[in-house]
């Protein structure tokens, strides 16, 4: 079977279900209403807060948290509507230990939890273990539903699909001594764990993403023809496009929703761009999730996704990155130089960041655990492999042709966390352009961003000098050329900033919603930023009903790539100096357990037995 990309849109019509459902569907069709009833009969509407949190070792580890996030998305609609039960999920993976609720849970071995929490019986912790239910989606789904039954106001077991009816899930809620003894563990290896670079989850092919929140204000203004282009597909077509092409790329979306028909826009120029020649139409797949993402099918199973957006540009990379394959093998020495020149076959421009290993063998240990990092960040990460018989050692090192700093070699023990973290790390650029827009939830945290303005000034080369020398503390580097050709306009943004000096190059420092700015001067940079770190009050302070100056800019971002629109910015949450804040710092954390771990919830339960 040849290696082909096919784009396939697959088209959910919010409105006109009766045209096809998820073939996945539970239980009675979704369309289906409640049976007849009295309204004293009727369940309650009612509402249930649940997080599925998981950590990741191996593959079977992914695609059973795969597994189980999917499923839970199915259990939300159709609980909604048979049981009358409103569940808002949140999927955290703690592979990484990015996400600060992860120090809640174990920092080492996998594990696969659903907190859940609601007004009656407050919040708990369930294992729903994956050697238990790993053997079919049914166990999981009953897992699942045993889990909502226990906070839901009606009984939900009976509500599971056909296939599930004779099944069993296994679920174990956890004791207040173990998940004590989890906060235990990480405060003591926090203390003695250095810092980590904070944006180390974002490849250097995903720092200039699209804002979605802005792109649901803007008007969806583009061609018919786009739509007529499509071509309708029932489940068997459907099925038989996937199971007959290597790599299917299937773009789920709704004309319900802004930011997916942008990001369709985008799909179908790309499906352009891979010459496919067919654009494929079925409606009613998908959950609101789903809504921009792209689905990479490999020889008919679900291979990768990707849920960011960006131009056409990003697909066709990101499509090129998963047809080479998560390793690529190199077999002569000239071909291994290139590779460290950041040259890769099939790439036409220079890769900013590859990483680059040598081992004697295929067989060893550390190859297969550098094969397992290499397929859980495949299509966001360059792999190189380089087999010598004579190398007395296996070496990995990542290199950054257009770094001051080019090589960092890995020093860990060959296990794939430790790989994927190194790889994470030293990929990122020391130097972050921000000329055409960034990421936004790069500055979506409570540590420091320094930006420097300029116009090709020379104090840019000790700020890149400086960048460089202090990559790894928790600080994102930025910088803002003015002078630049293609540089986003950049007045509102500057009018909301509004620097006390117009005078370049200007330093910014963003921190908790703080902004500090000062002309450069001719002192050496690390004092002047020392001294702007320490400046009270700062001149800008972000309240909850403020903007981000940093929003224009991703405003025009977007103007740049779909035309220029004036929209609503709204303000993105104020972010917080600690996990106890927001009025909990009188809580009582330690009596809290009695309600499954949250503080809030024991205070209101204390309040309402008082009561």
């Amino acid at each position: 079977m040849r290696p082909i990309a096919v784009a396939l849109f697959v088209f959910a019509n919010l409105g006109v279900l009766v045209f096809g459902q998820c073939t996945r569907k539970l239980g009675k069709a979704p369309e289906v209403e409640l049976d007849a009833k009295p309204p004293a009969q009727l369940p309650p509407d009612h509402f249930v807060q649940s997080t599925f949190i998981y950590r990741l070792v191996t593959d079977e580890d992914a695609e059973y948290a795969s597994n189980v996030a999917q499923k839970i998305g199915e259990l939300r609609e159709h609980l909604k509507i048979r049981a009358r039960l409103s569940i808002d999920n949140e999927n955290i993976d703690c592979t990484m230990n990015e996400v600060r609720r992860c120090a809640e849970f174990p920092a080492k071995g996998a594990f696969h939890f659903l907190v859940v929490e609601d007004s009656s019986h407050g919040a708990a912790i369930y294992s729903i273990d994956r050697k238990l239910n790993e053997e079919s989606e049914e166990k999981i789904e009953m897992a699942l539903l045993d889990v909502f039954s226990r906070h839901s106001k009606v009984p939900l077991m009976d509500l599971g699909s056909a296939k599930a009816d004779k099944i069993l899930g296994f679920v174990r809620e956890l004791s207040i001594e173990e998940i004590q003894e989890f906060q235990t563990e990480n405060k003591q290896k926090k203390a003695k764990k250095p810092s980590k670079h904070f944006f180390g989850s974002r490849s250097p092919f995903e720092l200039d993403l699209i804002e979605p929140h802005i792109l649901e204000f803007r008007m969806a203004n583009f061609g018919k023809d786009e739509f007529s282009a499509l071509k309708a597909l029932n489940k068997e077509e459907f099925r038989k496009t996937i199971d007959e092409n290597q790599f299917v790329f299937v773009h789920f979306w709704t004309n319900a929703q802004i930011s997916s028909i942008h990001a369709h826009h985008f799909g179908f120029r790309f499906g352009r761009l891979s010459r496919s020649g067919q654009f494929l139409h079925r409606r009613g797949i998908g959950n609101i999730e789903d809504y921009y993402s792209i689905v990479a099918f490999k020889n008919g199973e679900r291979y990768a996704v990707t849920r960011n957006i960006k131009d056409e540009d990003y697909y066709v990379n990101w499509v090129k990155m998963l047809t080479s394959g998560p390793i690529i093998e190199v077999n002569t020495e000239e071909d291994l130089k290139e590779a460290r020149r950041g040259r890769i076959s099939g790439f036409e421009e220079v890769r900013p960041a590859v990483t680059v290993a040598v081992f004697a063998s295929k067989e060893s240990a550390e190859f297969t655990h550098f094969e397992n990092a290499a397929e859980i960040l495949n299509g966001r990460y360059h792999f190189v492999v380089f087999i010598n018989e004579k190398a007395e050692k296996p070496t990995i090192s990542t290199f950054r042709p257009t770094e001051k700093t080019k090589r960092t070699d890995y020093s860990g023990m060959f296990d794939p966390k430790s790989i994927i973290e190194h790889v994470t790390s030293s990929s990122m650029p020391s130097l972050i352009d921000i000329s055409k827009g960034f990421t936004p939830d790069l500055i979506r945290s409570a540590f420091e961003t320094i930006l420097l303005i300029h116009s090709n000034s020379g104090n840019a080369a000790e700020y890149v000098e400086y960048a460089s020398k202090n990559k790894n503390k928790n600080t994102i580097f930025m910088i803002l050329n003015r002078a630049s050709s293609d540089v986003l306009p950049l007045n509102a943004f500057l009018e909301k900033l509004n620097p006390p000096t117009l005078k370049e190059p200007v330093l910014v420092i963003y921190k908790r919603n703080a902004f500090r700015m000062a002309a450069v001067d001719q002192r050496p940079l690390s004092i002047q930023i020392n001294e702007l770190e320490d400046l009270e009050p700062p001149q800008l302070m972000l309240k909850p009903s403020d903007v981000n100056p940093f929003k224009h800019l991703h405003s025009e971002a977007i103007n740049t790539i779909f035309g220029r629109q004036e929209v609503m910015l709204l303000p993105d949450p104020v972010v917080s100096d600690s996990a106890h804040s927001h009025g909990l710092e009188g809580l009582d954390f330690g009596e809290a357990a009695a309600s499954g771990g949250c503080p809030m919830m024991a205070q209101m339960n204390q309040m309402r037995d008082e009561l």
